[in-house]
Parts: C-alpha cells; structure tokens; sequence
C-alpha cells in the first residue's frame, strides 16, 4: 500500500454457510506500520524531523491519533500546532490505552524541536483513572509542540494520543427553539475564563428567510448573564420570528457554557448547548399519542450542503419502521412524531442517522445536533427535554427519585442486532440503605420502560444508577414531579471540569417554589472532592465542596446553601457554575421555578478532555 492514499474495504454477508446468519455485529481490524515518528533502528531515539502530525479539527481544535509502544524503550514522536486564536488559552492532552492494557506511559510535550529540559512545558506519567498520562497547560494561538511518548518499564502496547486545543471561534448549538405570544425562552451564558467574552446569537430556521444574527455581548470574566429571547406578550428580542421552528447558535471569542430553557404547554423543557456534532442520535423514549403527548425531534445542520435524514422507530414486537427526507445547509429541520401515520403509537425508541446528499461531501460532513421535547397534554402539562446519544456499555442517571410526589421512569433501548445484558445498580444519597440490583434483559433492536415501582425504589430517596451493558445501550431516566417533569439522557463520559449556565433562584421563596439541585457521580474507585464554584452576574463568587464516594453518587441542594439564599442578593437573580476536581466525576443540574410553572434537568458543558465511563472503568 501507498502511504497517504485512501482504501476502502467492503464487507459483505456469505450465505448457504451452515449455522451462521446473514445479519451481526463484527469488527475490522486493520495492522500497518505504526505512525509515531522514531529515529531509524533504535526505537528509543527521537528524531525531530519525522514527526507524525496530529491534524486539529478547525471547528473543535481536538485531534486524535492510535499508536503502539512496541517494543520496550520505544519512544514515540507527533506534532501538532494549536488554533487560530488570541491570548493564552488551555491546551489538554491525554494518553489513554485499551481496557486490560498493560501500558504504562509517559507524555512530555515541548515547544520547540529539542529534548532539552528548557523546552519543555508539560510532563506527566501519573496519569487518571483510566488514562495512562494527562497534562493540561496554557499555549498561545498558532503556536507548534511536539508531543513525546514513552512506554515505561519494559510495559508495551497500543494507546490514543488526544489533544484538545482551542479553536478560533467557539460554537455552541442548540436545535430546538420556537416562539408564540406564549411562550418564554431564555438561554443562561456563563463564561468560567479569567478574561472578559463577546458572543454573538445566530437564529436559523427552518423555512423562509435562513438567519437572524441577534447582536449579543459581553460576558465578564468568571460571571453570568441571562439572555432573553421571548417572554410570552411581554415582548421578544429584535428581529425574532414567531411561529417559525428554529435553532440557536452561539459564536463567542472564549469558550462559554450556555443552557436554553422553554416555557410552553404549560410545562418547561431545559438543555444545554452543545459544540458536539454526530451522524447518528439514539433516542431511548418517544411517545406517539395523538391528544395526550407532543413528541418532537428536531436537529440542525450546520453543514453549507444540503443532507438526507433518516428517522427510524423501534418498538419492542414490531418491524422498525422509518421516514426521510432531504434538508437544505444550515436549516433546522424535524418531525411533530404524532404526525407519522406509519410510526408506532405508545412508548418507542427513535435512531436519526444523518448522510449528505452529495457523496463528495462525505469526508467533510461532521453530522447535525439533535434533540427531543416531550409535553403531556393532560394534568398540568408534564414536559421534559433530552438530546440525543450515541450510545454506550457503562451509564450513569444521577437524578431519580421515587415518592408521593415524584413518579421516576428509566428506559433502555438497545440498538444493537444483539440481546442485551444489562446490570442496574444504584445507591441512596441522602441515606445507608442497602444499595439496588437488578439484571434486565433488552432485546435487539427494541426497548424496556421500568418505572421506579418496577425498580424497587425506596420511596421519597434520591437515588443514581449504574448501567452496565453486554452491548451498547441508549438509557433515558425522568421524574415527574412538581407538577411537571425533567430528563436527560444518561452519562456516558466523566471529566475533571464541567460548566454550567442557567441557575435561576430567587431566595425569598427558595425551597418553596424555586428549586436547584445538582447530583454526582464518581465511575472511579477511588473519592473525589468537586469544588462547585458559583458565578453570579456581579462578579461574585463562592465555593462549596463536596465528596463523592468511590462508584458513588451524591447530592448539592443548592435552594438550601447559605453561599445563594444567604449571600445578601436580594430578588431573583441567575448565576452559573464552574465545577472541577482531581479526577473525573460527572454531574447533573435540576432546576424547577413554579411560578413560571416548570423545571428541567441538563447535564454540563465539559472543559478540556473527557473519558467513558467505560474506558474508566
């Protein structure tokens, strides 16, 4: 073979093969010489100039390349140069080897093409729970640095090399927005740098005119604002549409964390923004039911060509069925779920698969964002929101309770043409009773719904629960409580940085009507102390600690913290959250205002690299 030249390999199903069937999973696997630069015949020489190249993705600033310490002594050599931006920005880099390798490992990056210990400026060989070496520092913009790998010992085998840098421009997206005279939409936008951040919102809808471009601002260094978009026949924000399906983008100089919340139907949906693009979304509960729910799905194509989109329905004893359609660059696009006939009515999961019309496009196409509302029709008006997955083997949901006042439900979808096996644990936060077991069985293709009587649950105890799957499985866990419902879909990585915007919390009636609560889960065997550092709109900040245990789960009733009801702030006001820690953890935020008559649940907005939960262990 050519170095730099494409191959493609195809794969197809032999038949008339005694015992074996033309339908499974399988894996390719693809040997060749190994890419870190060396020097010559001596594996443990560093030659400068014949690197191997860590290309960085211009839109994310992340690059990722899979290498071997083959021999012992084996060093090997990348470069990689870091975004377009201004200033000092973090700079993260991971070296992380296969469950059950035997790898030990070492990174030292340096900033020029030496070994002398004056270029170096980062080293470490300590690693994290299921990362053999991690190292973060601050790097200015168009900046080159050559990263080292050195296998420890005598310790051999293949591993990952990550670098997360910063791009030019941070983009943050959300698809789902829509505006009447009676809805409210706000997005909360925290900036965690230690310099001030411009952003601006860009509105792109579905039809008509593509784009409003809403002037946005400043956001002060380790503080927050609120931006409001629509506020019922109080008034909207110049320019909006109304009665128009959009999505919203966030563009800013400094990397931001943003939440949207949407008051409608009588109930609240909430979710953060995301720079996270896919091809494929797994959506673990939809429901069909004419006069008694409003799914949608919705998506938003931030490519400059048009694609097809491909939602398709699984429910347990039925052929899947599916629905495409073709939509143009930049456009929101979706499906009103009770408007296809041929979809199952009841509870099913939904897999959206994404592919450009034009097959050219197909190295530069990085996929669409996409995600789910969900509103009762009946009572007071339930609603929830959730984006999609991509589905994985170990998962966590931080934030279930089951009582005279909460109606907990989980769903477990599997994807896969395979059965499923999957191990629920749980433990109680806010109390030493006797942890939860249960084994569920999911078939191919389809979906169990446990509500949290089927479960077991302990009544009025906050509880988090470990999914552990033979095969890759989308898990979507939700409360109905307060008069409406929250949801999100599981946790599938942990990290040591997680942001978030939207806190909102009046103290005059914290407790009572407004309600923030954030839960934690630690995937690894050792404890973790989260610093939950709060950012308030004036400047002001404030610290509170917790630990979680090893494989534990915890719970930070914020409405009840001295540091926001106590803090002299008088009135409502917003705030964010910047939570970090040594190790990796991951995190949720629940927030309920009933006066506007809803809450929501939302997972964090990571900084720097994360790891499954899997690759943790």
């Amino acid at each position: 073979m050519t170095q730099g030249t494409t191959y493609y390999i195809l794969v197809a199903a032999t038949t008339g093969v005694s015992g074996a069937t033309t339908t499974g999973q399988y894996n390719v696997n693809v040997a060749g010489p190994t890419t870190g630069g060396g020097g010559g015949t001596d594996p443990s020489v560093i030659d400068f100039n014949q690197p191997a190249v860590l290309s960085v993705n211009p839109r994310t600033g992340y690059a990722e390349v899979s290498d071997s310490i083959d021999v012992a002594n084996d060093r090997d050599l990348f470069r990689f140069t870091t975004g377009n931006y201004s200033g000092l920005q973090q700079v993260f880099v991971q070296v992380v080897a296969p469950n059950g390798s035997l790898l030990d490992a070492n990174v030292r990056v340096v900033n020029a093409a030496t070994e002398a210990s004056t270029a170096t400026v980062g080293f470490d060989d300590a690693g994290l729970p299921g990362v053999q070496a991690n190292l973060a520092y601050l790097a200015p913009g168009n900046t080159t640095y050559w990263v080292i790998v050195d296998g420890i010992g005598d310790s051999v085998g293949s591993y990952t090399i990550r670098v997360s840098t910063q791009p030019a421009v941070h983009r943050l997206f959300y698809p789902e927005g829509y505006t009447t005279d009676s809805t409210r939409e706000f997005i909360g936008i925290s900036n965690p740098n230690a310099v001030a951040s411009t952003y601006t919102i860009n509105i792109w809808y579905e039809t008509g005119t593509l784009l409003t471009s809403i002037p946005g601002g400043t956001v002060a260094a380790n503080s927050t604002t609120r931006v409001t978009l629509a506020d019922a026949l109080n008034g909207r924000v110049a320019g909006l549409r109304t009665d128009t399906p959009y999505a919203i983008e966030i563009v800013s100089d400094q990397p931001l964390s943003a939440t949207l919340s949407h008051y409608d139907f009588n109930g609240s949906v909430g979710d953060p923004f995301t720079s996270e693009l896919d091809t494929t979304w797994n959506f673990a509960r939809v429901e069909r039911s004419p006069g008694g729910n409003l799914d949608f799905i919705v998506f938003y194509n931030p490519a400059t060509f048009p694609i097809n989109v491909t939602l398709t329905a699984y429910k347990a004893g039925q052929a899947p069925v599916s629905i495409s359609q073709v939509w143009d660059a930049q456009r929101r696009g979706g499906w009103a779920i009770n408007d296809l006939a041929n979809f199952p009515v009841g509870t099913f999961s939904v897999t959206l698969t994404a592919t450009p019309v034009d097959i050219a496009n197909a190295a530069i196409f990085e996929g669409v964002v996409a995600s789910l509302s969900h509103y009762s029709l009946a009572g007071n008006g339930a609603a929830f929101g959730a984006l999609g997955d991509q589905s994985a083997t170990i998962q966590a949901v931080t934030n279930l309770t089951q009582g005279t006042d909460s109606q907990a439900e989980v769903v477990i979808f599997n994807p896969t043409s395979v059965t499923a096996q999957v191990q629920i644990t749980g433990n109680y936060m806010l109390a030493p009773l006797t942890p939860l077991s249960r084994l569920v069985s999911v078939p191919a293709r389809s979906q169990v719904v446990l509500t949290g009587t089927q479960l077991g649950l302990v009544n009025n105890q906050p509880i988090g629960l470990r999914f552990v799957s033979s095969q890759p499985i989308s898990v979507l866990g939700s409360d109905s409580r307060r008069g409406d419902a929250d949801a999100a879909a599981a946790l599938m990585t942990a990290g040591t940085r997680f942001l978030f915007a939207d806190g909102f919390l009046n103290p005059a009636n914290a407790g009572s009507s407004t309600f923030d609560t954030l839960t934690f889960h630690n995937p690894a065997g050792v404890n973790v102390t989260v610093n939950v550092k709060l950012l308030f709109s004036d400047g002001g900040t404030s610290l509170i600690p917790i630990t979680v245990n090893a494989r534990g789960f915890a719970q930070l009733r914020l409405d009840q913290r001295p540091e926001l009801v106590s803090s002299g702030r008088t009135g409502a006001f917003s705030y964010g959250i910047d939570a970090t820690a040594n190790t990796q953890f991951a995190m949720a935020f629940s927030h309920y205002d009933l006066l506007l008559g809803g809450g929501w649940t939302t997972t964090g907005t990571p900084f720097g690299l994360v790891n499954t939960l899997a690759q943790i262990g």
